[in-house]
């Protein structure tokens, strides 16, 4: 038996690096994650990434499609909630969305947006791991060695033991980063798309506001309501507000997508002569 060493280390992080490249596969599609077609071919061959996952799945494009049809489906009565992905696909195959300019370009950044944070979680697992792994063989004169059933095998039981614990602690944090990022990118996605939709529409002037969950945070409700009542605004505004990454709470402003991690907000059209009444219902201007 012998101590890990550097090289082992670094052959761990790869392979613990290969298996969340392929899980950011599976989670927000091939070109989001930044794989090229031999990469994901290598992962496949390892068993580590199914072949399905090498097909069209595209997660982030979907949910930007089912923003932009958000409100026909609305008009027509029917949840945006409760469409399946199949149902989804039937309906871009019978009524297909346009393809813009500016739909591309929005399609490609939330992809480009989800990658680096999918991509980024791997690192951060990894480099948890190893450093985890080091510090026991630091402290505690870790010994382990390829082992038959894992890669990395830990042959003093108590020492794999405490290292479990460890890992299991953080592996929460990992979970809640993975949620963040699959919670908000795809809401990000899909209301771009409909943004999309309403300014293809009624123009990049269409009158819209930002409908707060009732649970929103303070800085939702202090963007979206005022007197009690949602704040209408022009679309224009919002997309000129940009995005919200990268500044201090205390800056942040509404946009389009989601104001801070997690955030809910849904954007919704107001036709001219229309306001919110105490209610939050749209009732034609007195």
């Amino acid at each position: 038996m012998r101590q890990l060493t550097a090289s082992d280390l670094m052959d761990i992080r790869t392979l613990v690096a290969r298996h969340f490249v392929a899980l950011s596969v599976e989670i927000v599609g091939l070109e989001a994650s930044g794989v090229g077609a031999s990469e994901a071919q290598s992962l496949v061959d390892a068993g580590i990434l199914s072949p399905e996952a090498m097909g069209a799945l595209d997660p982030i494009k979907d949910a930007y499609t089912l923003g932009f049809l958000r409100r026909r489906l609305e008009q027509a009565g029917m949840d945006p909630k409760t469409i399946s992905l199949d149902d989804l696909h039937a309906m871009i195959e019978r009524d297909p969305m346009p393809t813009t300019n500016a739909a591309t370009a929005a399609i490609q950044q939330a992809r480009l947006w989800a990658g680096q944070h999918v991509v980024g979680i791997a690192g951060t697992v990894a480099g948890d791991i190893i450093r985890e792994l080091a510090l026991e063989a630091k402290g505690e004169g870790l010994r382990g060695a390829i082992g038959e059933q894992t890669a990395s095998a830990m042959e003093a039981r108590e020492t794999y033991g405490a290292l479990r614990t460890r890992l299991g602690d953080a592996a929460g944090q990992w979970s809640k980063d993975w949620l963040r990022v699959a919670t908000t990118e795809m809401h990000e996605a899909q209301e771009q798309g409909y943004a999309q939709e309403l300014g293809n529409t009624f123009g990049a002037d269409a009158r819209v506001a930002l409908i707060p969950n009732p649970d929103a945070c303070k800085h939702c409700r202090r963007l979206t309501v005022a007197n009690g009542r949602p704040i209408i605004r022009r679309l224009s505004e919002l997309v000129a507000n940009g995005s919200n990454v990268g500044r201090k709470a205390a800056d942040w402003k509404a946009v389009v997508g989601s104001i801070h991690p997690y955030c809910a907000c849904r954007l919704v059209y107001v036709p001219e002569g229309m306001e919110f009444n105490e209610k939050w219902l749209l009732v034609a201007t007195p």
